[in-house]
């Protein structure tokens, strides 16, 4: 197989959208399956961190591939992501520690909860976050006249 061969799954236009598919769910599952340690570091450094970060590509990839009409609703997501994905960036150290310090504290949550309960929380309020101050300072800025 020369090394444009390889490539064309990139390049060819024709590629059958099942074998994307199948591209796709085997990628998908060997980033979930990856075996990373019990350590946060051992994400970033060596190994760990070019397979996750290929997978990634080839996720994106895969999507960017895929026909519309198979992808609607993680469309739709990814640009609702795309969208307060500043606000999520600002306030999810936020809502984590506040989650994870009157919630856990008062109730018996496991580890993992706490994170799910907190990821929920932290979108609804990106999204109010998003609406209601992102978009109308945006209106403003366009209103600033620079000399």
């Amino acid at each position: 197989m020369s090394e444009w061969q390889s490539v064309s799954f990139f390049v060819d236009k024709t590629f059958s959208q099942i074998k994307i598919v199948i591209v796709l769910s085997l990628v998908i599952l060997l980033f979930f399956l990856w075996p990373v340690g019990i350590e946060r570091t051992e994400l970033i450094y060596g190994t760990n961190r070019l397979v996750l970060s290929f997978c990634s590509v080839i996720i994106c990839i895969c999507f960017f591939k895929l026909n519309n009409i198979t992808v609607r609703p993680v469309h739709q997501a990814f640009l609702f992501l795309g969208e307060v994905s500043y606000s999520i960036y600002l306030v999810h150290p936020i809502v984590f520690r506040a989650f994870n310090y009157v919630i856990k504290s008062r109730f018996q949550m496991n580890k993992e909860m706490v994170i799910i309960c907190s990821m929920i929380i932290t979108l609804i309020i990106s999204f109010f976050v998003y609406e209601y101050f992102e978009k109308f300072f945006i209106r403003l800025s366009k209103n600033i006249k620079v000399k």
